[in-house]
This record gives structure tokens, C-alpha cells and sequence, in this order.
């Protein structure tokens, strides 16, 4: 009797103390090792190096983690929104690396079925858009900065950040996300 209330007692302080835990973002940083300060069309940007990406198969590799990764242990506003917010990034830059070369994102989808609604990948055992990232994963969080950290891989919108958003510094990556954006007088214009 004594031993098996032990064995209970053990498993709850155990089970208390199991906390979620972010995805290792690690291979998602290596992917943003391929983002350059650059310039396109005179607009001062973040480049990314597409054609080395498609070669290293990174960003696939990156996508197999995410695509696994149980959302359902996310604990927390902040956990959840930058996993959602790399997730989004991350399946952008899929988009485009699967469909390298092209001119734009854009020529991915048509007239009739844009890129943002295309399947982009699985998260969660959900085949998910783009579209359905954000718009019932990311905006329903009631975050205004998030259009400044999800990124459309074009010149006009905002950068993509070169490490990725985690619950700990989130606040202060989307701080700086919009003043980066706000200082940039050639984005948006594009």
C-alpha cells in the first residue's frame, strides 16, 4: 500500500513538473543564416539565399520537425504565437524553395487560388494555408505586431528576422520588428 500511494505521489510531482517546451529551433536558425542585408529594386531588404536553401535541404528538414511537433503541448500566449510565427515564415520559405526558381511568390498561385491559399504543409496533423496560419492561428491572438514578423517573401513587406521568434524574448523581437519596419521608408511602397 505504501509503495504504490509513493509510485502516485512521484508520478503527479512528475507530471506537475513536465512543462511544454518549444520546438529546438536550432535547424530553424540555420536556415536564417541564409538571410543577407541586401537591396532589390532600391529598397534597402533581407535577402534570402533561395538557391543555396534548395540545395542544403534545410528548409525541408526544418519543415519535417515543425510539421511533427504536437501543438498541442504549446502552454501560453507567448509559446504559442512565435511557434505559429516561425511556422508561418517557416512554410513561406517552403513555398518558395519547392517552386525555386521564380520571380515572386506569387507565381506560385493563380488568379483564382492565390499562394496564401494553397496548401503550404501539415502542422498538426492539419493540412494548413498560409491563409490559415494567420488568419485562424495568429490574428485570433489579438496581436497587432505580427504583421510586421510573418513575412510574404516580398520586397514590401517586412523582413524576415534573422533568428527565430521564441516565447522568452518575443516582445522584445516584435519591438524591434516594427521599428525596423517604421524606419524603412522604401517598404510598403513596393
Amino acid at each position: 500500500m505504501k509503495h504504490s500511494v509513493l509510485k502516485v505521489i512521484v508520478g503527479v510531482l512528475l507530471a506537475n513538473n513536465v512543462g511544454a517546451q518549444e520546438p529546438d529551433w536550432k535547424g530553424y536558425a540555420e536556415v536564417l543564416k541564409s538571410v543577407k542585408s541586401g537591396e532589390k529594386n532600391g529598397t534597402p531588404l533581407a535577402l534570402v539565399d533561395y538557391a543555396t536553401l534548395k540545395q542544403s535541404g534545410l528548409v525541408e528538414k526544418v519543415y519535417r520537425q515543425i510539421s511533427t511537433y504536437p501543438v498541442t503541448s504549446l502552454k501560453g500566449r507567448e509559446e504559442t504565437l512565435a511557434f505559429y510565427i516561425n511556422t508561418y515564415n517557416i512554410l513561406a520559405l517552403k513555398t518558395v524553395v519547392d517552386h525555386w526558381p521564380l520571380e515572386s511568390i506569387k507565381d506560385v498561385g493563380s488568379f483564382f487560388k492565390p499562394v496564401w491559399g494553397r496548401d503550404a504543409g501539415t502542422i498538426g496533423g492539419n493540412t494548413v494555408s498560409l491563409d490559415d496560419i494567420e488568419n485562424n492561428k495568429i490574428r485570433p491572438m489579438g496581436e497587432p505586431r505580427i504583421h510586421l514578423a510573418i513575412v510574404c517573401a516580398s520586397v514590401s513587406c517586412p523582413d524576415l528576422r534573422s533568428e527565430p521568434y521564441t516565447a522568452t524574448t518575443l516582445n522584445k523581437q516584435l519591438d524591434e520588428q516594427a521599428n525596423t519596419f517604421l524606419r524603412n521608408d522604401k517598404k510598403a511602397y513596393e
